[in-house]
């Protein structure tokens, strides 16, 4: 298809179909990339509004379903954070080093189970929070003691 000559109507349809393959990463059978040593990291947002985050719980599940509990866990690690949009803002923290995290688990074989994140004012700057944002399907809860705005006074465990 030319650019000039696209027709939306008559032409989409087509192009999705063909390159869906190329383009879609929704393939929960990780056994090859795992094989290699991959290591995947994904994290979303709970309140993202652009794309929906039930999607990287099923696609977790999925591939929980499809290598077994533990397979899964020694390739893929998924991070919800409560309160955030797409990719930055939102009502709860959303600036934490995924890649730090990940290069743990590549190089020194660290598997992350928690990793803090930290909430800001996207105006001023000022630090509001910080949280652990816990692996999937575990999540972060108040110990009870401590100063509420700080990630160590909260642990990671496993959601009602």
């Amino acid at each position: 298809f030319k650019t000039f000559t696209f027709n939306f109507a008559s032409d989409l349809d087509f192009v999705i179909a063909q390159l869906a393959n190329l383009y879609n990463a929704n393939n929960p059978d990780l056994t090859a990339f795992k094989n290699r040593g991959g290591k995947v990291l994904m994290y979303h947002g709970w309140s993202d509004p652009v794309v929906p985050p039930r999607g990287s719980v099923e696609y977790h599940k999925t591939v929980r379903q499809t290598l077994g509990t533990q397979q899964a866990l020694s390739t893929l690690r998924l991070f919800m954070a409560p309160g955030m949009e797409h990719c930055i803002g939102g009502t709860g923290p959303f600036l934490f080093d995924a890649v730090t995290a990940l290069e743990r688990w590549v190089e020194q074989g660290i598997a992350p189970d928690r990793i803090v994140a930290t909430q800001i004012n996207l105006n001023t700057g000022a630090f509001i929070r910080n949280r652990p944002l816990c692996r999937y399907p575990m999540v972060a809860r108040y110990n009870g003691t401590g100063d509420v705005t700080q990630a160590a006074s909260f642990t990671c465990e496993e959601s009602d």
